[in-house]
Parts: structure tokens; C-alpha cells; sequence
């Protein structure tokens, strides 16, 4: 029996809010002012070692001026 792999939710969206943020040439320290987290709090979740919480998420959003499911979509899958 074969398994997969399969990225989880919170690992596309993180994967999508990197190529966002490099679409808008942002810097992770802005995101970490803008969630007001430290580096290695928000560098463990941009790398999806730790999920964001939904409320990050929708921050992280805002801030960029997109959607959640956009976020999502961008993610190489």
C-alpha cells in the first residue's frame, strides 16, 4: 500500500503568503511588526514548521491586500 503526501492547509498558505511577499518585495520583519511576533516566531511558521493561527493569517492578509483562499492559490502545490 503507497502513501502520499499531502501539504497540509496551513503549509499552502504559508507557502502562498512567501510568494506574495516577494511578488510585493515585503520583508519578513514586516510581517513581524505587523502580527507583532519576533523573527523566529514568524520565520518557524513563513518556512510551515508551525502553523499561523487564523487570526495571523487574516493579518498577514490584510496587510497584503489579498484574500485567504488567494494566499492558498499561490501555493506550489
Amino acid at each position: 500500500m503507497g502513501t502520499t503526501t499531502e501539504t497540509a492547509w496551513w503549509q499552502q498558505v504559508a507557502d502562498g503568503l512567501r510568494v506574495e511577499m516577494l511578488i510585493q518585495k515585503r520583508a519578513v520583519t514586516e510581517l513581524c511588526t505587523v502580527l507583532g511576533r519576533g523573527t523566529n516566531y514568524v520565520s518557524l511558521r513563513l518556512n510551515g514548521h508551525r502553523p499561523f493561527n487564523l487570526n495571523e493569517i487574516e493579518k498577514a492578509a490584510n496587510w497584503l491586500g489579498v484574500s485567504i483562499e488567494s494566499l492558498k492559490d499561490k501555493a506550489r502545490v
